[in-house]
């Protein structure tokens, strides 16, 4: 009896042993909490602020830019351009400038869209002199298929232009002086 017993203690150890190998153990542990990000949201404003002094700061709201944890201001410069500011919430650094396109300034190619949305968009652009697209929506009706174009002028307003791209036809314009 008591060689077995020994038998049973030594097969417990040495299944424990296997069981406690590192990597194991490590899958159970508790994830460390991570870290609330260093550089605040009004920091980062004071940065774009200072980078763009004349500019009219339209949007800004955390995004991910390149796997990186970031805050994105959309801002009208004094010359009425549309721009988008990546800071880095990790560093405080700007990871991206970027221009916002105008579709009202595009190319010739965009005289001649390829598609019904391309189209709509073309329509809406041209009914209210340009803007940045901010949403399209696509709605079916007993006449065919309608596009609802939200673009936002370079006066800060939005526009919403319910557009029928088949018929090249606007159907409704409607301003909107508040945020999104």
């Amino acid at each position: 009896m008591r060689q077995r017993s020994w038998s049973i203690a030594a097969y417990t150890l040495a299944l424990l042993g296997v069981l406690m190998l590192p990597g194991l153990v490590a899958l159970h542990q508790i994830p460390q909490e991570t870290p609330l990000a260093p550089i605040t949201f009004e920091k980062s404003l004071e940065s774009v602020r200072s980078l763009y002094p004349h500019s009219q700061i339209l949007t800004g709201v955390p995004d991910v830019l390149n796997h990186q944890l970031t805050y994105r201001y959309r801002i009208r410069t004094p010359g009425g351009h549309l721009r988008h500011v990546y800071i880095a919430t990790a560093t405080g650094r700007i990871l991206a400038n970027q221009p916002l396109t105008n579709p009202s300034s595009a190319s010739s190619t965009a005289q001649y869209p390829t598609s019904l949305k391309a189209k709509a968009i073309q329509i809406a652009s041209q009914a209210v002199g340009g803007g940045q697209v901010a949403t399209v929506r696509t709605m079916s009706e007993d006449h065919g298929k309608t596009y609802i174009v939200e673009l936002m002028l370079t006066n800060g307003q939005y526009a919403k232009i319910h557009v029928n791209p088949q018929l090249s036809e606007i159907l409704s314009v409607q301003l909107d002086t508040g945020d999104h």
